[in-house]
């Protein structure tokens, strides 16, 4: 300060303008008259600006453009406290709609930020460059669509916001193998449910190649009337041609020959006898009694027209009295053959026998159902094999179903240590979506309410009660394990099918807390159809399977228990079927069949087919490898005819006690449902057709299904196998009323001992049997609407 004031009291030699020019007070470099602050060495001409409130660089602006200590600021248009990494800037304080943040991928939509919840709108709302993943909030559940044909499979989703990719936003294909399987295509016959309804075939309203049937009464191959429209035969006397013109009389048809004589238009052309172009003369006889009929030994010649006094049939075997001829009734027991049949003038009812009181064996002779060695109806109060015993067997009904529709009965077996009866109810819940249920009874019982177990399958249309199968009691609570299946089970895939494992004391309420669960390997398998059992060892059949080709059908042998759930895939030995659509495992059974000790295997193959699905039944000789294919099978038996479908039941037992198992197989469709039994003894190893079997049984009644089950057991407990067969469609007083009928061993196809029949129309009588010490036990799973039902029939 002194020296300041003694340079303003001094004149100086420079002005003031020339000191500023010299004078750098703040050493900066730059002297007073260009340095706004020559008292501030960090304020001069071009200075770094810094964050300090002060013109550095002595442009006159304070803190400008991006001074040294300022930050980098990004703008917040949209308000969502993210900023524009792209709308940016440096300032030593917040400006205005600034901030800090630089992650905002959209800085114009407050809904678009990191981290933001994501949605299924075109824009990646959370700023991870992905857009639409499948994280969003309002992401739906697709389906994979493996086949391209629009529909997806209801088992294999993904979460996600948009349809492609094979996936669509349905779950309505019951076969995502196959393009020309969904439910918008047409059901065409060819065994598959084409639109996905579950209806096959002629199940479903509409078949797009349905063929046009028509009645055919007389058996010639033509029919009448209007056109039923059906993929197979819709009734046994229907046929594909139309035409006749006279159902009554196989003579007459389109292709037969017009003969003269007989008034009759045999050709259905609308011409008779003379009048038709095509007419061919016949042969006339002397008809010396005018009764219509010549005498076959005195001829007249050919003509078209009566010569006179003759006849055209040479049947009459008295021409000397009209009241004897083929046209007349025939009156029995006078020793005259009023109507010319040759027949025994003392059988009325023709059954072979003759009237007792003429000196036969028939004790009715106008009922052609009574007579020796005809089979007992049971409860008929009717002494139908004249032994002189009425009823040498009773019948009783035992106990019926909850509700319409329980199929209750349709699959039963005794459980002889715990005087358990279980019986399965697969149509529970609903007859076509049934759930399913199991009920263990005792024997006693009056009504279902009273089981000591009941048991449920997992979900709608798993069909609990397949079948059931007993296993040693290894939990020690006095009722046998259970190894029960469910063939619409959807635990790998629709109809899968499941076999569960249970133990009595630890089951719950459904089949869930099974110890062990198999699953089929892939959609509509039906895996459990059949089953077989014996010590740790299972065997499960799925006829559906497509191993190599459509619906040829497997079998799986499990030769040891492992807990917890496994598919088929597993199994120790897989048996394959021969050729597509011929449902391998219809039916199986194992025991010694050559003798070695070791239990092999017959298969029943009802769909396979040489010419026409005349089925088939493989003999397999154990030891088995991992795979065997029925072509490499031991032995075959074939169905002997078209339509045979053998394979249906097969039963295996030492019949003949030689010590080989013989095998029991029925055709129940066989000549249009009549239905047939075979019996083979063994060793059966020699491929052939059933007709060279042991012991073949047709039915004394028609499309009853004979041989829709076969049975060998001990029922009278003499040491030698019985044989049971049903006829569920049997009908002998009501339609469809169903039949079983016995024969007691040793077995010889002459009789059958016993006959049970179903006690209304549409019993169905005969779904199952299961023998007990209180007699046999006999489903009818479908009477009273398919509520069901089961009988107990005893001697």
């Amino acid at each position: 300060m002194y020296l300041t004031l003694l340079f303003m009291a001094c004149p100086s030699p420079y002005d003031t303008e020339e000191i500023l020019k010299i004078q750098d007070i703040d050493q900066d470099g730059f002297t007073a008259d260009i340095d706004c602050d020559d008292n501030n060495p960090n304020v001069y001409p071009n200075a770094d600006e810094l964050c300090d409130e002060i013109d550095n660089d002595c442009d006159t602006y304070i803190d400008e453009e991006s001074p040294v200590g300022s930050l980098p600021w990004f703008a917040d248009v949209d308000g969502d406290g993210f900023g524009d990494p792209d709308n940016n800037q440096f300032a030593c304080v917040q400006p205005e709609g600034f901030i800090p943040d630089n992650r905002d991928c959209n800085d114009n939509d407050a809904l678009v930020y990191p981290d933001a919840p994501e949605y299924c709108d075109g824009i990646d709302n959370d700023c991870d460059s992905v857009t639409d993943e499948d994280s969003a909030l309002d992401a739906g559940t697709f389906f994979k669509d493996s086949d391209g044909d629009g529909f997806g499979n209801p088992f294999l989703q993904d979460r996600r916001c948009n349809d492609g990719d094979e996936y669509v936003s349905n779950d309505q294909d019951c076969n995502d193998s196959d393009e020309l399987v969904h439910p918008d295509a047409t059901e065409v016959c060819d065994g598959i449910d084409n639109d996905c309804d579950y209806l096959v075939d002629d199940e479903d309203d509409i078949v797009a190649d349905a063929l046009e049937w028509y009645t055919d009464q007389d058996g010639d191959g033509f029919g009448t009337g209007a056109a039923m429209l059906a993929c197979v035969l819709p009734t046994p006397n229907a046929v594909l041609v139309a035409g006749d013109c006279l159902d009554t009389e196989a003579t007459i048809h389109p292709d037969a020959i017009e003969w003269c004589g007989d008034a009759m238009d045999n050709d259905c052309d609308g011409f008779i006898d003379v009048l038709d172009d095509n007419s061919q003369d016949v042969v006339w006889y002397e008809d010396a009694d005018g009764d219509g009929v010549g005498n076959p030994d005195v001829i007249y010649g050919l003509y078209c027209t009566n010569p006179g006094g003759a006849s055209p049939y040479p049947e009459d075997c008295d021409d000397t009295d009209a009241t004897i001829s083929p046209f007349a009734t025939e009156t029995y027991y006078d020793g005259i053959d009023q109507d010319c049949a040759n027949d025994d003038d003392f059988d009325a009812d023709l059954d072979g026998y003759a009237d007792a009181a003429s000196g036969g064996l028939d004790c009715d002779d106008s009922n052609d159902l009574i007579f020796p060695n005809q089979a007992d109806i049971c409860g008929s109060n009717v002494d139908e094999d004249c032994d002189g015993v009425t009823d040498d067997c009773q019948g009783a009904s035992w106990l019926g179903g909850s509700a319409i529709g329980d199929n209750f009965g349709q699959v039963m077996t005794m459980d002889s240590d715990s005087g358990l009866l279980w019986v399965s109810a697969p149509g529970s819940d609903d007859p076509e979506l049934g759930v399913g249920m199991v009920y263990g009874l005792p024997q006693g019982a009056t009504d279902v309410s009273e089981a000591t177990v009941t048991l449920s399958g997992e979900a709608i249309a798993d069909h609990l009660g397949t079948q059931i199968a007993l296993v040693p009691d290894s939990d020690l609570d006095g009722i046998s394990d259970l190894w029960i299946s469910a063939y619409g089970s959807d635990r790998n895939g629709l109809n899968s099918g499941s076999v569960y494992f249970l133990m009595t004391a630890t089951m719950g309420a459904d089949v869930s807390s099974a110890t062990a669960i198999i699953t089929g390997n892939a959609a509509g398998d039906y895996f459990g159809w059949a089953m077989w059992n014996e010590g740790t060892a299972m065997m499960a059949s799925a006829p559906q399977a497509s191993v190599g080709s459509a619906h040829n059908g497997a079998a799986y042998l499990f030769t040891l228990l492992v807990p917890g759930e496994q598919s088929a895939s597993q199994a120790d030995v897989v048996f394959v079927g021969e050729q597509p659509g011929e449902q391998a495992g219809w039916s199986m059974d194992l025991a010694d069949l050559n003798g070695d000790g070791l239990d092999d295997v017959a298969m029943g193959s009802p769909y396979h087919s040489t010419q026409d699905y005349e089925g088939k039944v493989s003999l397999m000789y154990a030891p088995f490898g991992p795979i065997v294919p029925l072509q490499t099978a031991d032995g075959q038996w074939r169905g002997d005819i078209d339509d045979c479908n053998l394979g249906f039941a097969v039963d295996l037992g030492d019949v003949n006690g030689d010590g080989y198992a013989d095998v029991a197989m029925g055709a129940p469709h066989r000549e249009q449902d009549n239905g047939a039994v075979y019996i083979a003894y063994g060793p059966a190893d020699v491929g052939t057709t059933v007709a060279d079997a042991d012991l073949v049984y047709y039915p004394t009644f028609e499309h009853g299904r004979f041989g829709d089950t076969v049975s060998l057991v001990d029922i009278n407990q003499d040491g030698a196998l019985d044989l049971v067969v049903t006829a569920p469609d049997a009908a002998i007083e009501y339609a469809n009323q169903g039949a079983v009928l016995v024969e007691f061993g040793p077995l010889n196809a002459d009789h059958f001992d016993h006959m049970y029949l179903g006690e209304d129309a549409d019993v169905q009588l005969g779904s199952s049997v299961a023998l007990s010490t209180d007699g046999l036990y006999v489903g009818a799973h479908q009477m009273d609407q398919g509520t069901g039902e089961v009988f107990l029939l005893e001697w």
